[in-house]
């Protein structure tokens, strides 16, 4: 019974992090709307967590999401809870805008700690990249409904989806706050 129980839940995937006008999440749900046309029984099956603060544009473009039993909106929380919640996630969901090519969000090095598949919805960019070459998660092209219903149907029918390639370790170890602070000092030295 209780293995029928865990496969009736809902497969999460989960944001973690401020929702804002620089991650904005119309284009994503738009894609996932399109899932959900595609296949309506995923709307039952599936879970979105934004977890943490949203602006006044996020939330209407969440409150005009036409599958609302899709969404769990959460408040920040402390840190250990959202570890946690991290943990529970079926994935994690990188909003990669290309306004951000350049930039690796602070959430990035935690999602990758935290050993979860991602899914990182727009291609290009530094965030992309890296999760591609950690063998980290799946990158989607922004409107790819077709690439978006293969990775929700994979996580939902327990099918693997990568969470991490044999280097992903030795990249963990070089990138603590001790290792990067060591880094940016010795760059810092060699320059003056």
């Amino acid at each position: 019974m209780p293995d029928k129980a865990r496969k009736a839940r809902p497969i999460s995937l989960l944001y973690a992090g401020n929702l804002s006008e620089h991650t904005p999440a119309e284009s994503f749900l738009k894609a996932v709307a399109g899932v959900v046309s595609r296949q309506p029984a995923l709307e039952e099956k599936v879970r979105i967590v934004f977890l943490g603060q949203k602006s006044a544009l996020a939330l209407n473009q969440l409150n005009a999401f036409p599958h609302p039993r899709m969404l769990e909106l959460r408040d920040h929380v402390p840190k250990t809870e959202a570890a946690r919640m991290m943990q529970a996630a079926g994935a994690l969901l990188i909003l990669n805008d290309p306004r951000l090519d350049r930039y690796v969000p602070g959430k990035v090095y935690e999602y990758v700690a935290s050993r979860k598949p991602m899914l990182v919805y727009g291609a290009g960019g530094e965030s992309a990249r890296l999760i591609s070459g950690l063998q980290a998660g799946r990158i989607i092209e922004d409107g790819d409904v077709q690439g978006l219903e293969g990775f929700i149907q994979d996580l939902s029918t327990e099918r693997a989806v990568p969470a991490g390639g044999p280097g992903i370790e030795d990249w963990l170890s070089r990138h603590t706050r001790q290792a990067t602070s060591l880094a940016f000092l010795k760059l810092v030295d060699n320059i003056t």
